[in-house]
């Protein structure tokens, strides 16, 4: 058999593999694809129970089908339609959620200098840790630690240091000097909950005895609550008996969240019987309600934004960020314009939304910021919509330059989720 003959066959034989049947991972697309085709038909079903059963598979299929479902302004049935509305709500939540997966940590060695482990915890969380301790010295630690939460590393990291760490920094975690005191703490995900005091009351007026408990509630800096309970939801508190204690029902609702970090609550216990020492549980859960991450949105630089007015705009994940032109005088000016979706956040609602929300100028070539040191003030809010001016004022420590070195940074919150809270404290003793 000739060579070119041969080169034939070989070529014949790739074009022929290349254009082989879809198997594997092809044909479980395939049908994936079907089966949501099918069930999104079955949605506006007659029968109401075969409704809900489609609900419910569709949901139970996940998130990564959103982009199969069918886009806004196809036309479907009434019914089709608002269960869907029901199905992506759902699967947006779980999307959602699935990016609040705490970052683990793996640490192990008899001397470890402070500053590998503070080092070490940020190259696996991405969270970054300062140390503020005066004078302590890169003392040496000993850690074992498996795939456990930032929190339970960076307090294995202080108790060793005789260090206590401190979540108000202004955004960022900091390990501070000691003593160490062990809290009763309970970890959950990316939240930590601890209990700082517990006092006893006596309300002479009503002859009420029971305790407070201060708690510290605490998340990674990447999650950026808007709202937090106030009061624990289910709680179950037992004395040192192991008798359950009647929890008077106090109401509940959320307070806005004002740092960025960790939010302390008052929890309210029932008072056992003088005798007890402890309290052998105490047990209930939380809810915090915040963007299951932030958006970051680059325009610019500054000179192009004066005349393409396209470049003012970009969605992501369907939210609009909008720039109006840039007003480049002594004082520079952006107004800014935010458009969630109609079944979004309701900005009217949510108190502390825009103090979430930064923008600053960023010059690429250098990496320096040049943040909105004038302030903010906010012109218009709407259900889903907000308008907010920001300011930028040279000094002698930010010269502006030129407008062309800048481009401009925004960042918002994304999809808002409910995240619980669940906390278990036991042999909690009393004052």
């Amino acid at each position: 058999m000739s060579r070119r003959i041969l080169a034939v066959v070989a070529l014949s034989f790739a074009l022929g593999v290349l254009a082989a049947p879809a198997t594997g991972a092809d044909e479980k697309e395939t049908a994936l694809k079907a089966k949501v085709k099918q069930l999104v038909e079955q949605l506006g079903d007659p029968d109401k129970k075969k409704q809900e059963v489609a609900v419910k598979e569709l949901i139970q299929l996940g998130p990564d089908i959103l982009p199969l479902l069918p886009k806004a302004g196809t036309p479907i049935k009434a019914a089709q339609g608002k269960n869907l509305e029901v199905v992506i709500e759902a699967l947006q939540q779980a999307q959602a959620r699935q990016s609040l997966v705490p970052r683990l940590v793996t640490l192990q060695g008899d001397a470890i200098p402070v500053s590998q482990a503070l080092q070490e915890i940020a190259r696996q969380t991405e969270i970054e840790v300062e140390d503020q301790r005066q004078n302590a010295g890169d003392v040496r630690l000993k850690l074992d630690l498996k795939g456990v939460t930032f929190w339970q590393a960076l307090d294995a990291v202080a108790r060793e240091a005789d260090a206590r760490v401190y979540p108000y920094r202004g955004g960022k975690v900091a390990l501070v000097d000691g003593p160490h005191h062990q809290m009763p703490t309970s970890y959950h995900g990316i939240f930590r909950v601890a209990i700082k005091r517990i006092a006893a009351v006596r309300d002479l007026e009503t002859d009420a005895h029971f305790y407070i408990a201060l708690m510290e509630v605490a998340w990674e800096p990447r999650f950026r609550p808007f709202l937090l309970d106030t009061r624990p939801q289910s709680l179950v508190v037992k004395d040192d008996k192991d008798r359950i204690l009647p929890v008077p029902d106090e109401g509940g609702g959320k307070a806005p969240v004002e740092n960025p970090i960790a939010m302390t609550i008052e929890m309210r216990l029932p008072a056992p019987d003088r005798s007890a020492k402890k309290f052998a549980l105490v047990k209930g859960s939380l809810a915090a309600v915040g963007p299951s991450k932030m958006l970051e949105f680059v325009f610019g630089p500054l000179d192009q934004l004066l005349t393409n007015v396209q470049a003012r705009e970009q969605t992501q994940e369907g939210i609009t960020v909008r720039l109006a032109q840039p007003v480049l005088d002594r004082v520079w000016r952006l107004d800014v314009t935010l458009v969630y979706p109609p079944d979004g956040p309701d900005f009217e609602s949510f108190q502390s939304w825009l103090v979430n929300n930064e923008i600053y100028l960023l010059k690429e070539k250098t990496g320096d910021r040049f943040p909105n040191n004038g302030g903010y003030a906010t012109d218009a809010i709407a259900r889903n919509r907000a308008s907010i001016t920001y300011y930028f004022i040279e000094e002698k420590k930010l010269p502006r330059g030129k407008p062309s070195d800048w481009k401009v940074v925004y960042r918002t919150p994304g999809a808002i989720v409910e995240i619980p809270v669940p906390f278990e404290f036991k042999d909690l003793m009393l004052p």
